[in-house]
């Protein structure tokens, strides 16, 4: 498989990802509460550039692979609305744009820890955390039952960057 690279994500590409949602459900399940579908440009910018948070493209042989946010929320580094593009799904892609974003935030703050919310229905993203070695951890916030909260040390974190140093 071709290498994949990191890049900050630009509010002119980021409209784009509406490409990659394509009805009601799939923004859900993606962007939380409050994204509406069709996408309306300027007010989907406005929700996910907020401040303190950084998106970007895994980008592999100079396309957009991977959608990823890191933002330091819960005293962490918080990854949020992870997503891969439809057509490369099941490639490992999931993996690689963690552990790029890992890689990030540990090269930014070395002593953070990692977290990251979950539907509790979606058992591809589930089965994705759970072998990088995120674990459920009760929510920090008013509980949200159809949410799980998960958690990464900054130590294992560092570990499994190092162990996969050739996939990010």
């Amino acid at each position: 498989m071709a290498s994949v690279q990191l890049r900050p994500a630009l509010p002119e590409q980021v409209v784009n990802l509406g490409n990659w949602l394509p009805d009601q459900q799939a923004m859900d399940l993606w962007g939380g509460p409050g994204f509406s579908y069709p996408l309306r440009p300027l007010a989907f910018l406005q929700q996910v550039y907020l401040p303190g948070t950084q998106s970007y493209w895994l980008m592999q042989q100079q396309q957009a692979v991977a959608f990823g946010q890191l933002c330091d929320r819960f005293d962490r580094h918080h990854l949020a609305r992870l997503l891969v593009a439809p057509s490369k799904r099941s490639q490992g892609l999931g993996k690689k744009l963690i552990l790029a974003l890992l890689q990030l935030g540990l090269s930014e703050h070395k002593a953070k820890d990692f977290s990251l919310f979950v539907h509790r229905h979606n058992q591809r993203a589930l089965n994705c955390y759970q072998s990088l070695g995120f674990q459920f951890t009760t929510q920090p916030d008013i509980e949200n039952p159809s949410l799980y909260f998960m958690t990464m040390g900054q130590t294992e974190a560092r570990q499994l960057v190092e162990l996969h140093h050739d996939l990010a």
